[in-house]
């Protein structure tokens, strides 16, 4: 993932930039002003040597490693933004496919390709993936978010015209909005997609514990609403799309 890929770029600096704390030459012990640096920057040392999935999981925790660094997020945030719309999208498709497999089985009388069951399966797992993907992306994105608001705002600060830097600083709003936007619609995207991932796995298991005949029935039952809710997840998904545009636009724009 990025993510992962960010994680080592920081260690590696970090561990790059150990010379600067000793002294030049000789033997002879570390200024104050690089122990103190070194103190200063321990946390995030520590927290930078710990492994990537553990970084990934904690939004709060990467936050800090970028701000402690210095790091400029933004290239970051933009990596993870393409990497979560990649994300909506296998999830998306994944929907679709399964959606697919369900309608195929509703056409059969009385037996279920084993093929069909099988794909039906996969799409399954592929969406789950997808929505773990999502979660991890989302977070990274919030996380990365974080980072670069935050320069955003010490950047603002420092500007002395008031012009500007009501400018810049009215700007860092309506990326906030935007970055707000963008998560609580996510939110919603995610809970449909996993409730949709539910019944449809419930289906397949009905289908493995049952004749074809009754799961062929059931199913046919059910796909109007499935038909539904797929469209429904397509909606939301598009409008993540949509926001993570806006973000975007804010951020460069």
């Amino acid at each position: 993932m990025v993510a992962h890929e960010g994680t080592f770029s920081n260690r590696a600096r970090l561990w790059a930039s150990l010379t600067f704390w000793l002294p030049d030459r000789g033997p002879s012990r570390p200024s104050e002003s690089s122990l103190m640096r070194l103190t200063r920057l321990l946390p995030a040392i520590l927290i930078a040597l710990l492994p990537a999935p553990f970084l990934t999981g904690c939004a709060s925790t990467r936050y800090q490693v970028l701000n402690a660094m210095g790091e400029d997020a933004k290239p970051l945030l933009k990596e993870s933004m393409n990497s979560l719309r990649d994300s909506l999208d296998a999830a998306a498709g994944s929907a679709t496919s399964a959606y697919d497999r369900l309608r195929l089985m509703s056409e059969n009388k009385g037996t279920i390709d084993e093929a069909i069951r099988t794909s039906l399966n996969d799409a399954t797992k592929k969406l789950d993936s997808a929505l773990k993907d999502l979660k991890t992306d989302a977070r990274n994105t919030e996380d990365n978010a974080l980072a670069t608001f935050n320069n955003w705002e010490g950047s603002s600060d420092k500007i002395d015209d008031a012009g500007l830097k009501a400018k810049s600083k009215a700007n860092l709003e309506r990326a906030r909005n935007a970055h707000r936007d963008l998560m609580a619609a996510l939110i919603d995207s995610r809970t449909s997609l996993q409730s949709y991932s539910s019944t449809c796995k419930d289906l397949g298991r009905y289908v493995e514990a049952n004749s074809a005949l009754e799961a062929t029935a059931e199913i046919k039952r059910k796909l109007p609403a499935l038909s539904t809710q797929i469209d429904g997840c397509k909606k939301l998904v598009e409008a993540c799309q949509r926001k993570i545009v806006e973000l975007g636009q804010a951020i460069d724009g």
